[in-house]
């Protein structure tokens, strides 16, 4: 790590990535579109905040940045949600594809038609 105070501009504009991306977040239409966002968000806050433990950057400013991500973490929750329905459907796919006889990639989504209906 660099010592402290040598060079801490690559954590500014990490800071600043996250904090623009933080403020389109009212732009985002859709209450899943804006959780998956603000998940995204939060990952750009905790990146951030690592470049700074790297660069031995003020702990205030790291605990600001670690909250931040925190608290669009519990925004996104809906996201989270909806994520484990989604790999649940895609498991239930893959098994109905498993028995289909139909080997090939169309096939298979053939069968997945065939056998939800």
């Amino acid at each position: 790590a660099l010592q402290h105070g040598e060079s801490s501009g690559p954590y500014h504009r990490a800071r600043a990535v996250a904090a623009a991306a933080e403020a389109a977040l009212d732009r985002v239409q859709g209450s899943l579109a804006r959780a998956f966002f603000a998940t995204s968000v939060a990952s750009l806050w905790r990146a951030a905040a690592h470049l700074g433990r790297c660069l031995q950057v003020d702990p205030r400013a790291l605990a600001e940045d670690e909250a931040k991500a925190h608290a669009l973490e519990e925004r996104g929750e809906e996201s989270r949600k909806i994520d484990g329905i989604l790999k649940s459907c895609e498991e239930e796919l893959m098994q109905l594809c498993e028995i289909c006889p139909l080997k090939s990639e169309v096939g298979s989504i053939i069968c997945v038609w065939e056998a939800a209906s």
